[in-house]
């Protein structure tokens, strides 16, 4: 009986070694499969690296899209832009000393402003191109290039205007190392113009003539001066022809000739003193 049991239990211990040496095989040829795999699938992988750098041999980051962009940012972000200075001041004097001059009533008699003048144009429409959108209203003329000039409102964001078709119009951003121009829609309405720049050292002084009564003669004089202009000085005046035909305020004279109530015929003797250095700028 002892027998017959250990015969039982030597056989399935034979039968159990059996089993787990297949099962040991069975996971070690998975192991060697899937490592065979890895070096398959790794050498595939390089000699897709390697094929693709032999198709960009003059372009290690690869010779079809990408360098034709990369190429053209740094082609476009080598042009140079060159700031446009503001134009220095003009003296506008008005009229010619010794020319007879005939004004309405309500008219400008004598003036004598310093000024300057910005270049720029006129949106009169709003347009947009993606996030990108510019309202209607004047903007200078800020920087330039070969082929464009760069007309400035707002933040890094430009209006474009080719210096060869001057209807092409875009809107503009700089980066570091390209200009982006984009096409607005709608189509932009513009033109090219100017605005007076109110700065510190701008002055404006006028003489307007505001009619007759008896030989009172009554004018408005307005002063202004940097950023005031939109907020000028007035004072009334009066004359008394009987005291003669000269008159004259703040330097300024003027020979009346004949005067009514709607118009003035007179002769600029002198105008009103320079100021600010204006002497030193000639005048319009």
């Amino acid at each position: 009986m002892i027998v017959r049991v250990k015969a039982r239990i030597a056989n399935f211990s034979a039968a159990l070694s059996c089993q787990t040496q297949a099962e040991f095989v069975k996971v070690k040829k998975s192991d060697s499969e899937v490592h065979k795999s890895m070096k398959n699938l790794q050498t595939k992988s390089h000699q897709s690296f390697a094929d693709k750098m032999e198709d960009a041999k003059f372009c290690p980051c690869g010779r079809h899209l990408l360098c034709v962009i990369v190429a053209a940012l740094l082609l476009t972000g080598c042009v140079t832009r060159t700031p446009i200075n503001i134009p220095p001041p003009q003296i506008v004097s008005i009229p010619e000393p010794g020319a007879l001059v005939e004004k309405e009533l309500g008219e400008t008699v004598v003036m004598k402003a310093k000024i300057y003048t910005l270049r720029g144009l006129t949106l009169n429409n709003q347009i947009s191109a993606g996030y990108l959108f510019a309202r209607p209203g004047f903007y200078r003329e800020a920087l330039e290039d070969e082929g464009w000039t760069y007309y400035e409102k707002w933040g890094n964001y430009y209006l474009g205007l080719s210096k060869t078709n001057h209807q092409d119009l875009k809107l503009v951003g700089f980066a570091r190392i390209a200009t982006y121009r984009h096409s607005p829609k709608p189509a932009p309405d513009f033109q090219l113009s100017t605005e007076t720049d109110l700065r510190s050292d701008s002055f404006q002084q006028e003489l307007i003539y505001n009619g007759k009564s008896g030989n009172i003669l009554k004018f408005l004089y307005r002063e202004s001066s940097g950023d005031t202009l939109r907020y000028p000085f007035n004072q009334d005046i009066q004359y008394d022809l009987t005291d003669g035909k000269i008159i004259g305020f703040k330097g300024a004279r003027l020979e009346i000739v004949e005067a009514s109530n709607t118009k003035l015929k007179y002769k600029l003797i002198s105008n009103f003193p320079a100021k600010g250095g204006a002497s030193d700028i000639p005048s319009l």
